[in-house]
Formats: C-alpha cells, structure tokens, sequence
C-alpha cells in the first residue's frame, strides 16, 4: 500500500484546526451560559435553550475551567 505522506499531513492539520475552533466555540458557550445564569436566567430554562440536561448545565457552571 502507497502512503501519501502529504495527505497524512494535511488530514492531521485539519483535525488540529478543527479542535481549535471546537476549543472556542466552547469557551464561548459556557461563558454564554455562566452569563446568562449570573443574569437570573433559571436553570430548566437555561438547559432547554443550550440542550443540555440540567446536570450537565450545574456541571459547566460550576466547573473552574472552560469546557473541553
């Protein structure tokens, strides 16, 4: 089997990309609900709007880091 390096290459250049904006788009969602909670924004409502479960939401919420 041939083996193109370059192709290997350029399919591992556009995983890392791809992981860097899915990195943003999640730091940007959990600062979008950790606001929108520190506005009053109740749980059960917060968790239907993002698709989240509400454990899942108490979980971003609390967490000290971004999402990963």
């Amino acid at each position: 089997m041939l083996v193109n390096y370059r192709t290997v290459r350029l399919a591992s250049a556009r995983v890392e990309s791809l992981q860097w904006e899915l990195d943003a788009a999640q730091e940007r969602f959990g600062s979008v609900l950790r606001n929108a909670a520190e506005l009053g924004v109740g749980h059960d409502a917060l968790s239907r709007a993002a698709g989240l479960t509400v454990e899942e939401l108490q979980d971003i919420l609390g967490a000290d880091v971004e999402l990963l």
